[in-house]
């Protein structure tokens, strides 16, 4: 309920701040199939909210672990989103990965679309930075 409230209200917000956004190839998504879509990530924060607010079906969102804390974990979870942990967030919390990705798994047997960012972190500049395998391990 939350997630569609928030999509609603961002996509309002988008449509003031941008004149247009272009969203190219979504209509090959089959939405009664899973999906996992690997995309780079610029910014912390458009790239994830334009693709959930300017597509018809809901998406997951693999996003940083360490953000993730028991205040707002109701947030998170209304939110579709699941916590993965990177190596530089400490070697014990790469463990919590296995729950996070029998998440991911189960989410995508039930159909589920998942956003991850290959890419593995965040940077303005003008190419395509090399590509962690976490994308890749979970579609195989």
């Amino acid at each position: 309920m939350l997630y569609r409230i928030l999509k609603l209200w961002v996509r309002t917000g988008y449509a003031i701040f941008f004149r247009r956004v272009h969203l190219r190839g979504i209509e090959k998504v089959d939405v009664e199939k899973p999906a996992i879509f690997a995309v780079n990530h610029p910014s912390a924060f458009i790239e994830p909210t334009i693709i959930a607010t300017h597509v018809s079906f809901p998406v997951h969102f693999l996003t940083r672990g360490d953000v993730f804390n028991n205040k707002f974990l109701w947030f998170f979870n209304a939110t579709n989103q699941v916590p993965v942990f990177r190596f530089k967030d400490g070697f014990n919390r790469l463990r919590n990965n296995q729950d996070s990705f029998e998440k991911c798994y189960a989410k995508l047997l039930e159909g589920a679309k998942l956003l991850i960012f290959c890419e593995g972190s965040m940077k303005w500049i003008k190419r395509m930075r090399g590509v962690q395998p976490g994308a890749a391990k979970m579609a195989f």
